[in-house]
């Protein structure tokens, strides 16, 4: 056999690639891509929540930078003045009796213990100076620097950026990010000291309009485990409006020496997972546990809170 008849029978003796091989080439193919793009939502999830993380933690040092510069902890609109019979003479603080000039007080902080706590929110008490979720021991306020619309937007909404002149200067134009907006959770650890105020930052992202009963809701809860809580909301009627990584509020109230209505937590819990054990009983499990003995509790949920930083004790 001559070496042009041996090439010409190699040739021939090559299979090329059948359709199966092919197809079986398409399908290994189609799952790669399929697996590549499945990155890409879950990686602009990422970043939503990697600049979301970055915008929270700005606006809570904003936020302890003003109430440190402004003095939140000790502000005049903390306190009120009794009419004439109350209790003597004023002013008296919301931390001590959280209901406010109402007698007989329903509410009276120990002097020696923990104090009632005071929601500083001064864009909402826009619209609702009412207490949070109507728990009269949780009062709503604002600041003496904060009273109008526009002076609560100056001070309680992220600083986005500022306008310069040509020259240098400062514009008269701010850029303000709209979505993000914060509130104070003030406490003392001891009622009758004022000088010493523990202080928690409450960011908002897209808060909703805030309407008595729809936006801030009170549900009554059972302890299952330190990190387990089963809210029973038939008495409501409304689902809770939370879902993981949002926060639940509780504020169980408290006894001091087994005398009741003294004390109340503000206690902020990140929720981890949820699961419906009932027709109107949904079971949360949160980050951190809830304090023991305590069975029943009283959990309030705040739509659009995006974090709660814990800035301490001030004076």
């Amino acid at each position: 056999m001559t070496s042009v008849s041996r090439k010409a029978s190699a040739r021939q003796a090559r299979s090329g690639m059948t359709l199966i091989e092919v197809l079986v080439a398409i399908f290994v193919m189609g799952i790669g891509l399929i697996a590549l793009l499945a990155l890409f939502p879950i990686g602009v999830l990422r970043m939503a929540q990697a600049i979301q993380d970055g915008r929270t933690g700005h606006i809570a040092k904003n936020a302890d930078a003003v109430a440190a510069a402004k003095g939140a902890r000790t502000d005049a609109q903390l306190n009120f003045i009794p009419p004439g019979g109350f209790l003597g003479t004023g002013p008296f603080d919301y931390f001590k009796y959280p209901k406010g000039p109402v007698w007989p007080a329903p509410y009276t902080a120990d002097d020696a213990g923990q104090s009632f706590p005071v929601f500083v929110d001064p864009i909402g008490y826009q619209s609702n100076t009412g207490p949070v979720a109507n728990v009269d021991w949780v009062p709503r306020r604002t600041l003496s620097f904060a009273t109008t619309a526009a002076q609560a937007t100056r001070w309680f909404m992220f600083l986005d950026d500022i306008y310069f002149n040509t020259d240098g200067t400062v514009g008269s134009a701010f850029e303000r990010e709209y979505r993000y907006q914060w509130a104070y959770m003030l406490q003392r650890p001891t009622a009758s000291n004022t000088s010493i105020v523990d202080l928690k930052v409450v960011v908002y992202k897209n808060r909703p309009p805030l309407v008595a009963g729809s936006t801030e809701r009170l549900y009554a809860a059972k302890l299952l485990e330190q990190n387990v809580v089963r809210i029973d909301w038939s008495a409501v009627g409304t689902y809770p409006q939370v879902r993981p990584g949002e926060w639940l509020l509780d504020v169980t109230l408290m006894p001091v020496a087994g005398v009741a209505n003294k004390s109340s937590r503000a206690d902020f819990h990140r929720v981890v997972a949820m699961k419906d054990s009932s027709t109107t009983e949904v079971d949360i499990e949160v980050q951190t546990p809830f304090p023991s003995g305590n069975v029943n509790l009283q959990i309030v949920v705040m739509e659009g809170v995006a974090e709660v930083f814990r800035r301490g004790t001030g004076r």
